[in-house]
């Protein structure tokens, strides 16, 4: 959104002003204040198991080791949009990704016995 603002009679200023989804401001919180208790990187795409509070998220977002792109559509053009929406996960959900992931049973237990189911 571009917005213009009036100072002195013939000052004129542009501004781009972002306005964020309510999804994306969760995102945008979990990433500052959560936890993040597991990752799995791929090339174009990144995987992270948030904790918040005693809530866990499942966040499936671009940017993987090769930066922030997404050419699913097979047109060529870049894409900056998270792959799936962020989604609440439960203690069960958490367990099976991480180690799906490759992440020991011992870590996974320990990392997420504070979650609720």
């Amino acid at each position: 959104m571009r917005v213009e603002s009036e100072g002195d009679e013939d000052d004129w200023a542009e501004e781009d002003v972002e306005i964020l989804s309510s999804d994306a401001l969760r995102d945008s919180e979990l990433l500052e204040d959560g936890e993040e208790i597991a990752m799995n990187e791929h090339e174009f795409t990144t995987e992270r198991i948030i904790i918040m509070g005693d809530e866990a998220y499942y966040m499936h977002e671009n940017g993987g080791t090769r930066g922030a792109h997404d050419r699913q559509c097979g047109d060529g053009v870049w894409r900056d949009y998270p792959v799936e929406p962020t989604r609440e996960i439960d203690r069960r959900e958490a367990r099976r990704l991480m180690l799906d992931w490759g992440y020991a049973p011992q870590w996974v237990a320990k990392k997420t016995k504070n979650i609720n189911d």
